[in-house]
């Protein structure tokens, strides 16, 4: 997990680091109207694929972590480690949805390609926050 929350951090600042805008293109090398927008589409397995690695992601991180709790003397419960890591995303959400909100207000080309990417990124954290919340309910349950 930890893994998985510092390559979407890497990926936010390689994203954010260098604006498209900076980009040198000569002005006269391509005009507005030859310039069209680009449409990606996810297949059905590419989703599963993607859920499958984000599980596989959790899987990873929760294994390292509980190896962790048996090693250390103050080792934390499952659970405290789970709300631990639930706090983290939902953190990340609230930036992420910032980030959006400044997107959404802007009107040009650049913008709505982030915000495009940062659609992607809020689903997988959505989709990670999920599988966590349902790993704490289980957990309790049993």
């Amino acid at each position: 997990m930890d893994n998985t929350i510092r390559n979407l951090t890497q990926f936010t600042q390689v994203t954010t680091s260098q604006e498209l805008s900076k980009i040198n293109i000569p002005e006269n090398s391509v005009n507005e109207s030859s310039l069209k927008p680009d449409n990606v589409t996810i297949s059905e397995a590419g989703k599963a694929e993607l859920s499958k690695e984000d599980q596989d992601n959790i899987n990873k991180a929760m294994h390292k972590l509980t190896s962790k709790e048996t090693t250390q003397k103050d080792a934390k419960t499952e659970e405290e480690v789970l709300d631990e890591m639930i706090a983290q995303l939902q953190e990340q959400l609230k930036e992420l949805q910032q980030e959006m909100i400044q997107l959404r207000l802007n009107d040009d080309e650049a913008s709505k390609a982030k915000l495009e990417l940062l659609e992607l990124e809020l689903v997988n954290i959505n989709a990670q926050l999920l599988e966590l919340n349902n790993r704490k309910i289980e957990m309790l349950k049993g």
